[in-house]
């Protein structure tokens, strides 16, 4: 029996992951979309085609890693997988199969809205927002992590901005003057820890960096993500969050299947041990 990581070429935590598996005497094997998308869909995705190529086992069991990458879409591969084989996926099955819209930021405003958690003023429509609410955020709805984001100034500037783009591409949102921007992490319904970030300019382009681990104080925050990830069911999330004065706080978003090679390396916490450990018991009790 093997596991199985599907995922794309440039996964960071990849290497983490395998060195986890390999610790606990687990095998592993990765596939990665790119290379499945060079034939599908005349590819069937099932175990039997894959498996004279991949050497798959009707045993094994999948991990299916983040999607979407360098303006990439390999969705199609995850609910094809889902639809065919929910009895090999170990992680997230039930978001695939139920949300597959989880990644669409449209949707996430409106599962904050219906769970009653706070977050900036967001809106479909780019016109509900008056000359004195700039300068906003533009949000591409699905777009590659940490990527799509464009502090927009002014009402022309948007109009610019939009003028060879799908404006239903995007979402409009409040632009939050905040103290700390922190990433929190969970996994099967536990909370692991939180990590403080920092915008930092790389070569012109404003990247998050993570800076230190941070304790989280405000029990609220946490029964919030709890909520997002009990109405999921999601196993590994994470959320961003920006903290205001006054113990105010947003939740911005949420990542499944996030990069967590940063998280482990400020916050001390080996995430991906953690995954592995919970596997290991998982197969023991095939």
């Amino acid at each position: 029996m093997n596991i199985i990581i599907i995922t794309y070429k440039e996964d960071y935590s990849l290497e983490l992951l395998v060195g986890s598996f390999g610790n606990l005497g687990i095998n592993t094997k990765t596939i990665y979309y790119e290379d499945i998308c060079l034939s599908y869909p005349s590819l069937s995705i099932d175990l039997d085609t894959i498996g004279k190529q991949y050497k798959l086992e009707k045993n094994d069991r999948l991990i299916l890693r983040y999607p979407y990458m360098n303006n990439m879409d390999y969705s199609m591969i995850i609910t094809d997988l889902v639809k065919r084989f929910p009895g090999n996926i170990l992680f997230d099955k039930t978001v695939f199969d139920k949300f597959p819209q989880y990644e669409d930021k449209l949707f996430q405003s409106w599962l904050f809205n219906h769970l009653g958690i706070k977050i900036p003023k967001t809106s479909f429509n780019k016109f509900n927002f008056d000359n004195s609410d700039f300068p906003i955020l533009v949000k591409k709805r699905i777009s590659t992590r940490n990527m799509g984001n464009t502090k927009i100034k002014s009402r022309d500037e948007l109009n610019s901005f939009l003028y060879d783009k799908c404006s239903s591409d995007f979402v409009y949102q409040e632009f939050l003057d905040f103290k700390k921007d922190l990433r929190l992490l969970f996994f099967r319904k536990k909370y692991l820890g939180a990590v403080e970030r920092k915008r930092i300019i790389v070569d012109g382009v404003k990247k998050l960096k993570i800076a230190n681990a941070y304790n989280v104080e405000n029990s609220e925050i946490i029964s919030d993500c709890e909520k997002i990830v009990d109405f999921l069911d999601v196993d590994l999330v994470g959320f961003d969050i920006l903290l205001m004065d006054n113990r105010k706080y947003y939740f911005i978003e949420y990542n499944i299947m996030p990069q967590f090679i940063s998280f482990t390396q400020k916050s001390g916490i080996n995430v991906a041990e953690i995954i592995a450990k919970e596997v290991k018991e998982e197969l023991n009790k095939i």
